[in-house]
């Protein structure tokens, strides 16, 4: 039996030990904790829960699972939509700021026939070409 400390699994939920720093607002140590966490399955959660969309779309991108993304997608329009205008174009940034997103977030919205989120994608994809167009 080989006791090399980096073949010894430690069975830690680096998960459960964010959420508790988390509640006890200690953000930083929060953060440290969650970046340990191999799994995804847990980490997204984690940082949804915690408001915290860019990293959770990152990481679920990166994973290239359409439910995961989907997943993700599902939790950030629900929280913006309540909100108003003003928080869905916050949402369409983070979007477009994530590689590749804005075409799953596209297929997402054909998949359930949300006409609505396709209307908001085609005016603020517009808007971004609008304004780029100006600078130019």
């Amino acid at each position: 039996m080989n006791q090399n400390p980096e073949n010894i699994k430690m069975n830690i939920d680096f998960t459960k030990l964010a959420k508790i720093a988390f509640q006890n607002r200690k953000a930083s140590i929060s953060q440290f904790l969650i970046g340990y966490e191999q799994s995804i399955v847990k980490k997204i959660p984690f940082l949804l829960e915690t408001d915290q969309h860019e990293e959770a779309l990152r990481f679920a991108m990166d994973s290239g699972d359409p439910n995961i993304i989907d997943k993700v997608f599902t939790e950030i329009l629900s929280k913006a939509k309540p909100k108003g205008m003003q928080e869905i174009n916050n949402m369409l940034n983070l979007i477009y700021r994530t590689e590749d997103a804005v075409r799953h977030l596209r297929n997402y919205a054909k998949k359930r026939k949300d006409n609505q989120l396709l209307d908001w994608l085609i005016n603020f994809q517009s808007q971004k070409q609008q304004a780029a167009a100006s600078k130019g």
